[in-house]
């Protein structure tokens, strides 16, 4: 029986452990944390070289700002759509005819349609205007035929793999896209040899689009000014944009009380804010009598609000009593917005409206100066009901 010896890396290949560790970006919400602070200090990053965080958020903020994303859309698809062709110049060089431009012409189209991708690489390499730069990394025929050395495709490279010598500088590959590196840095921590143009990655065997003034520059900001918009507006909808309460009124409504009901179903979604869809069961009569309206606060003569106020030569209500009856008006009203032990749907609802009822008394009582004993009366009568409902 032999035994087994442990391996560096578990068995797997240096290509595999190097593919594995790169999954982290796989699991990295870059734009998690967004925030003013943040955005400057990516942009000021980018101006040194340093682009591979400032990409990753960039890549996330393209899929989630709408703007961005229809902005990018509009722009790929009008280019995307379009033909190609090679066009001879008016003026020819001096000593170049018209046979050698069409024999050049002739040349140049038949290595483009050799590119498998061509339409796709226009498209990349119009997304600078949005990041900054493409690089596009060329893939030559190596087969040993007639298009041995041509161009077969245009591979391009993400663009947070990439970190650069300052504004002006030359591009490295940043194979792990690591933070950090830009100015003063590419050279020690990339080295030469992920340079491009240096003897390992010639320049001839790139095509690099860079724009002066990206369009992330003003798309990052925008894109969290955006989203703290939205997250405000989410918690304005939470509280101010929720439906109001509907009301089912029963099917036997009294003739000539059709009004009294419809009052009571607009006040009740409006006041109580709450679903009332249990008022059917709640406020039906048994066997064949009619049922009782939903603000039926009538139980005595006294409780009944006039319909005319008669004027009097006697002082009108003094602030005292309007202050105490405000009082307990807003004890009441907590205690239905509390929903206290042993009130029920119906008189927690009926409550309400006699509290309604009892503010429109307040207001009509001080436009007419009713009487001091006339408004005493009324609100003991009202006092006696609302605190009865209230028990």
């Amino acid at each position: 029986m032999k035994r087994g010896t442990a391996s560096a890396g578990g068995g797997k290949s240096a290509a595999e452990l190097v593919r594995q560790s790169n999954r982290w970006r796989d699991n990295y919400n870059a734009i998690r944390g967004l925030f003013i602070a943040r955005a400057v200090y990516l942009l000021e990053a980018a101006d040194r070289g340093d682009f591979a965080e400032l990409q990753l958020v960039m890549r996330k903020v393209e899929r989630r700002y709408p703007a961005l994303k229809g902005l990018k859309a509009r722009r790929l698809a009008a280019l995307e759509k379009l033909d190609w062709e090679i066009k001879i110049v008016g003026e020819l060089p001096e000593g170049a005819t018209r046979a050698d431009a069409e024999a050049q012409q002739k040349f140049l189209r038949s290595r483009y349609e050799l590119i498998e991708n061509l339409t796709e690489t226009i498209g990349f390499l119009a997304t600078a205007e949005f990041r900054g730069y493409a690089i596009l990394q060329k893939h030559r025929f190596n087969d040993g035929g007639k298009f041995d050395g041509a161009v077969r495709e245009l591979h391009w490279l993400p663009q947070d793999q990439f970190s650069r010598n300052g504004q002006f500088g030359d591009f490295y590959y940043n194979r792990n896209s690591t933070f950090g590196i830009g100015i003063d840095s590419c050279q020690a921590v990339l080295g030469e040899q992920n340079r491009i143009g240096s003897e390992q990655l010639p320049r001839e065997n790139f095509v690099i689009r860079d724009v002066d003034s990206p369009l992330y520059e003003i798309a990052l900001i925008a894109f969290v000014h955006w989203s703290m918009g939205r997250k405000d507006w989410a918690a304005f909808t939470e509280i101010f944009g929720l439906p109001n309460g509907v009301a089912i009124m029963p099917a036997n409504i009294p003739p000539g009380m059709e009004d009294e009901y419809r009052t009571a179903a607009e006040r009740v979604p409006h006041e109580a804010q709450s679903d009332a869809k249990s008022l059917d069961e709640a406020t039906t009569a048994k066997g064949d009598a009619p049922a009782l309206p939903q603000n039926d606060y009538i139980d005595s003569g006294a409780a009944k609000m006039p319909n005319t106020v008669t004027h009097s030569s006697e002082p009108p209500v003094d602030a005292q009593t309007h202050g105490d009856l405000a009082n307990r008006m807003r004890q009441l009203q907590n205690a239905f917005q509390n929903q206290e032990p042993g009130m029920s749907q119906r008189d927690a609802v009926e409550l309400l409206s006699v509290i309604r009822q009892l503010g429109e008394a307040f207001s009509q009582h001080a436009r007419n100066n009713v009487t001091k004993q006339e408004f005493e009366r009324e609100k003991i009568a009202l006092r006696r009901l609302i605190e009865s409902k209230g028990k």
